[in-house]
């Protein structure tokens, strides 16, 4: 295994300093970041299921694609308002139920 590392470091490959966790940008938009600190604070409460960005898609589409027709692959390509506030008001009545504090 070594010697393959080696090989590969001679021929300019570089481990990813990471530790191969994905980093993704911030989202673009304020509301849509909220999602996402919202979507963390379950998390880190211990109420989700799937935590993580795969978890958040996977939450939007159970909740709205019945609602709205369909939804994005990603919820950082939602650009509707109205959409957006939705999610945010059923995130923010999840962390009610949950006990999660909303303050920092």
């Amino acid at each position: 295994m070594t010697q393959v590392v080696k090989a590969l470091k001679a021929r300019g490959f570089a481990p990813d300093k990471r530790g191969g966790k994905k980093r993704y940008p911030a989202a673009p938009r304020a509301d849509l970041r909220l999602i996402h600190v919202l979507w963390r604070k379950l998390s880190d409460a211990g109420v989700l299921d799937k935590p993580g960005r795969a978890g958040l898609n996977a939450f939007v589409r159970s909740q709205f694609e019945a609602k709205w027709g369909s939804v994005p692959i990603d919820i950082d390509t939602l650009r509707d308002a109205d959409k957006i506030n939705a999610v945010v008001r059923a995130l923010k009545a999840w962390c009610k139920r949950a006990g999660v504090s909303l303050k920092r």
